[in-house]
């Protein structure tokens, strides 16, 4: 069977060394974390998918701005191009909305980073680079190879 091609957004918020993460849980019962995101819709940017996704699954408003990363991924479903930016939290209140009920998303919230330790988190880098480089004006965007998900 032929999988859907999907483009996806996703937001990268950083906030008083915090970090915004949906949890989700899948369909074998294990929960992974990620950064807010979803498909781009075929009238909008990538940018404009990154701000809407994040207000549809936490309530939060953002601005976004660079690219951080440029993701391959291969799902059960869908092969997957996903685009992280770098966004400013502007306002909102952090809510887990019915819009990320929806998307089986169980719990949102900002974490630390020793909170990731023994979680699974997407993407990847999110536990391997020091969050404060992303904000530096020598930061390059990392391309992330395809590699196949469990979601």
């Amino acid at each position: 069977m032929e999988k859907e091609f999907r483009i996806s957004a996703g937001a990268i918020v950083i906030h008083e060394d915090k970090l915004l993460l949906v949890r989700y849980l899948d369909s074998q019962g294990k929960s992974y974390l990620a950064g807010p995101g979803g498909g781009v819709l075929v009238n909008e940017s990538t940018s404009q998918a990154a701000v809407r996704e994040v207000v549809e699954e936490t309530g939060l408003e953002i601005s976004a701005g660079k690219i951080l990363f440029v993701e391959d991924m291969l799902s059960r479903r869908h092969r997957i191009t996903k685009i992280w930016f770098l966004c400013n939290l502007t306002g909102g209140k952090l809510a887990k909305t019915r819009g990320a009920v929806a998307e089986n998303i169980i719990e949102v919230g900002w974490f630390r980073r020793e909170q990731l330790d023994n979680e699974v988190v997407y993407p990847l880098p999110l536990k391997k680079y020091n969050w404060k480089n992303y904000s530096k004006d020598n930061w390059q965007t990392i391309y992330l190879e395809l590699r196949k998900v469990d979601f």
